[in-house]
This record gives C-alpha cells, structure tokens and sequence, in this order.
C-alpha cells in the first residue's frame, strides 16, 4: 500500500532524514512515535508531497508518489494534522464532505455516494450527532474527530 525506500529529507544543508525505509500493508496501522525533532512531521510532510525529498521514493500502489498530481495524491493519502486549524464559520457536514474533494467531478458537487460516505466517517468518529453544528463551536476534541472524519 505504502512503500518508503531510503528517503532522504534536507532542510538547506542540514539533513533531517537519512535512508528511511518503511513497508505499510493495507489494513495496517503504524504508529511514528519519538522525542520531539527527531523527524516524525517531517517525515509525514515529505511523504505526502508537502515537502520535497532529496533522495529515496515513496511508492503507493506501486505508483511513484512524487510522480503524481497533488489531486491523485490526495486519493490516496489524508493528513490529519496535530493543530486544529479549521475554518470556524463551516458545519461539521461541511468541513467532512470537503475530504471527498479529490473524487467530485467537473463542477465539484458531491453525489449521494459521497454524502454516505461522509456520513459513515461521522459514524466511525462518534461525530454524526453533531454534523448540523458550526466548527467554530466544538471542543478541540470534538475538532479532532472532525478531522480524523475528514481524512476517512
């Protein structure tokens, strides 16, 4: 599913990752876990397109990561960021069904396929009782979820 092999990530001239490999199933979930500056958002940044690498590829499906649109790439990978930053004024239904972005077709309207998708992520999350309400409303936990719905 995910293929990292001898990446290599700079800032500058200082080297913030050094042949990092790592080989995720699908189904799989992994877990970047380390002290603070040892890479770990890097890492995230870098394999999903945020940041270019200097050396190594990032393979998912056996497609190379690097070679596709930032609109495929998004098909294949969400980033759930550690800082909240939604934009407070949009519903939660709002803000889940704009993860659906990258599947909408030429005038970007959801279909009922997307809207039950975005309706099972809310249920995942244990967030469909509050998909009426605005964003800028929720706890930071509750923002959370928003996200992690977003992502699915």
């Amino acid at each position: 599913m995910l293929k990292i092999e001898h990446l290599i990530v700079s800032y500058g001239t200082r080297r913030v990752l050094q042949d990092v490999s790592l080989d995720v199933q699908k189904s799989e979930v992994v877990a970047l876990i380390g002290p603070n500056g040892a890479g770990k958002s890097t890492l995230i940044r870098a394999v999903s397109g945020v940041i270019p690498i200097r050396a190594g590829n990032v393979r998912t499906n056996g497609d190379n990561f690097g070679s596709l649109s930032p609109m495929n790439r998004a098909r294949y990978m969400a980033v759930v960021p550690q800082a909240i930053s939604l934009p407070p004024a949009f519903t939660v239904w709002e803000t889940v069904l704009f993860g659906r972005t990258p599947y909408l077709g030429f005038l970007g309207q959801p279909s009922q396929d997307d809207e039950e998708l975005a309706r099972r992520a809310l249920e995942r999350v244990s967030a469909l009782n509050f998909a009426g309400r605005r964003v800028g409303e929720l706890s930071g936990g509750e923002q959370q979820r928003v996200l992690l719905a977003r992502a699915l």
